[in-house]
């Protein structure tokens, strides 16, 4: 009968056990002491100098590091490694780096002390912005160890930092061709795709990494971020509530998002209750006072969401969303010269949105400023060079009785619609009984009903708001 006997550990052994369990614990200084002990006994031994150097160097003691490594004549291949890493951290990366690759060229033995070298070598390179070395290595260090997540972060890091989202996209897919359950590498991807805009391939990308890992809230909260981005937010909804139950708390963010989805859709009863929730984390945000303010006027609140808008403006005062919707709220409590004077600004600060020119020009169509409104539609073509600006100059001709004039604009519109007919009626309603004007529109149209405006013959907007 064969029998078996327990090994019994060498009495450095037992020291080092005895302080990694204090190391374990919290108890750096007694790990050390525990060590020490050992060393008064077995004074060369590398083990126990090694796990000393190594408590040492996690507790940042860099310089003590290089003086216990010192001591040995002919150190081990670790103990090099970590006097590299004391050096790094005493910021002598250009020493460091001259002894990593020289422990590279002589001393490595295994893949699994390349890679550590690899790495921290790598690191070095990063550290100097030599961004092509180091992704040379990380990307060896990924043929022997496909899924190092140090590896793939550094990668995206790099490919991000030098905006080369295409490369990246192109690299996390060659890396899922050969291994598609790799979490990081979906990750990145759904970044990669964020950035380039391609928001649909990086929802693909970001539900994979919930497959894989179903409880990981940046994942999620990505794919909730790119949702919204593709105007899916309802669906972008479901997803934010769930980080809120994935995370276990209150998250100022969250509610943010939540009333910008809920504004798209209308809801503007969620969308006041969830900018009131982020308003209580934070009211330092222009944005919270903006939507608060929307949702005010479409209850018919206006006062009070002057208000709110005036505190967006406090805040930030150069931002033409503020600006437009305090107008067209001033407008409807019948302050109309406040009004005009934040319908041109917001204009002035986004002279590239066409939308604010046409508020513009509507304000003052409604004001029979008809001279003005010609002269700033007019302008308005200068800058756009856009045939359907010419619907609202055609509204100041019809304003003023000038049907020749009105009808010459409207034989510049590239296309004839449904929708520029409603501009016109709902700025001119008294050509709903206009003979002449139904007939234009029989002959444009070939229909004999003119179509039906939501506003009719009523005033400028409530509120203004594009999602970007």
């Amino acid at each position: 009968m064969s029998q078996t006997r327990a090994v019994n550990p060498t009495e450095e052994t037992v020291y080092i056990q005895k302080a990694t369990e204090m190391e374990q614990a919290g108890q750096c200084m007694a790990a050390i002491a525990s060590i020490e002990e050992g060393l008064s006994k077995f004074p060369t031994s590398t083990q126990l100098l090694q796990k000393k150097s190594q408590l040492l160097l996690n507790d940042e003691k860099y310089d003590q590091v290089l003086e216990v490594i010192a001591q040995m004549v002919e150190p081990s291949f670790e103990l090099q490694f970590l006097k590299g890493k004391a050096l790094y951290g005493l910021n002598k990366k250009e020493e460091a780096l001259e002894g990593f690759l020289g422990l590279k060229d002589n001393c490595c033995y295994d893949i699994e002390q390349a890679n550590a070298l690899d790495s921290i070598i790598a690191k070095i390179y990063l550290d100097q912005a030599k961004f092509e070395k180091a992704l040379e290595l990380y990307k060896l260090i990924l043929k022997s160890d496909i899924s190092c997540e140090d590896s793939l972060k550094a990668i995206w890091f790099i490919y991000e930092v030098n905006g080369n989202y295409d490369e990246s996209i192109k690299f996390h897919n060659e890396i899922l061709e050969t291994n598609a359950y790799n979490f990081r590498a979906w990750y990145n991807l759904g970044h990669a795709c964020r950035h380039m805009d391609k928001h649909e391939d990086a929802i693909l990308a970001f539900e994979m990494c919930l497959t894989l890992e179903d409880q990981n809230v940046d994942a999620n909260w990505f794919l909730a971020t790119s949702l919204k981005a593709v105007g899916d937010f309802e669906k972008a909804i479901r997803i934010f509530n769930r980080h809120y139950e994935l995370i276990g708390e209150e998250e100022s963010a969250t509610f943010i998002e939540l009333a910008e989805c809920h504004l798209a859709l209308e809801n503007f009863s969620f969308t006041y209750y969830y900018a009131s929730r982020y308003e209580a984390f934070d009211d330092s945000n222009w944005e919270t006072y903006l939507y608060k303010g929307l949702c005010l006027v479409h209850f018919t609140n206006h006062k009070e969401a002057i208000e709110n808008y005036k505190k967006a403006l406090e805040i930030n005062p150069k931002e033409s969303k503020i600006h437009s919707n305090i107008g067209l709220a001033y407008y409807h409590c019948g302050q109309h010269k406040n009004s005009f004077q934040h319908l041109i600004k917001a204009m002035d600060l986004e002279p590239e949105n066409i939308q604010l020119w046409c508020l513009a020009i509507e304000f003052l169509i409604r004001h029979n400023e008809i001279k003005p409104a010609i002269h700033l539609c007019n302008n308005a073509f200068e800058v756009f060079e856009d045939n359907s600006l010419q619907v609202y100059k055609a509204s100041c001709y019809f304003s003023k009785g000038d049907s020749i004039n009105a009808y010459n604009c409207m034989k510049d519109f590239d296309v004839v619609t449904d929708e520029q007919f409603k501009i016109i009626l709902s700025i001119c309603p008294f050509l709903y009984d206009d003979k002449q004007f139904r007939g234009f529109y029989r002959f444009c149209k070939n229909e004999t009903e003119l179509p039906v405006t939501e506003q009719g013959d009523q005033d400028l907007p409530d509120g203004f708001f594009e999602f970007e």
